[in-house]
This record gives structure tokens, C-alpha cells and sequence, in this order.
């Protein structure tokens, strides 16, 4: 029984993971710039304008100070979202 579960594991991982790690910038660019704003200083909800709401622009913020401030970084982290959504 246990590897029937191991084998659904890898087949999801498999059909969630992506090694060309592609993104869309112009769907990034939303996550991005307040993030990089939050970076730099600025003051959510005062300075920076996102629809996006708080909570997840400093869960992106902490995020991307563990893996690299890049698009494949963005969507290393989806895959992983992704990924724990169907375990």
C-alpha cells in the first residue's frame, strides 16, 4: 500500500515540477514590484501601492531572502506551492 502512495507522490511531483523553470513576466512583474519596494525601505500600505494585500507581500519578501530575488526563483516557489497543495 505504501508504494502505491510513494508512486502518486512522484507522479504528482512530476506533473507539478517544470525544469525549464518558465514564467511570464508580465505576471511576475505584479509580485515583484512591491517586493522590491519592501526591500528597499519603503512602507507597505504608505509608500507602495498592491492589490495583492500584506500578508503576502512580506511572505514574498521573506521568501526571496532564502531563495534568489529572480523570475525562476518565483516560480521555483510555485512548483513547491504547488507541490505541498496535493500531498
Amino acid at each position: 500500500m505504501w508504494t502505491l502512495n510513494v508512486m502518486v507522490v512522484v507522479l504528482i511531483m512530476f506533473s507539478v515540477f517544470d525544469p525549464g523553470f518558465l514564467y511570464e513576466p508580465f505576471h511576475a512583474n505584479h509580485y515583484f514590484g512591491p517586493v522590491c519596494d519592501l526591500i528597499a525601505g519603503k512602507s507597505l500600505l504608505v509608500d507602495i501601492n498592491s492589490l495583492y494585500g500584506i500578508f503576502l507581500i512580506y511572505f514574498l519578501k521573506f521568501i526571496f531572502s532564502i531563495l534568489p530575488f529572480t523570475y525562476q526563483g518565483l516560480t521555483l516557489l510555485l512548483i513547491i506551492l504547488f507541490f505541498s497543495q496535493y500531498i
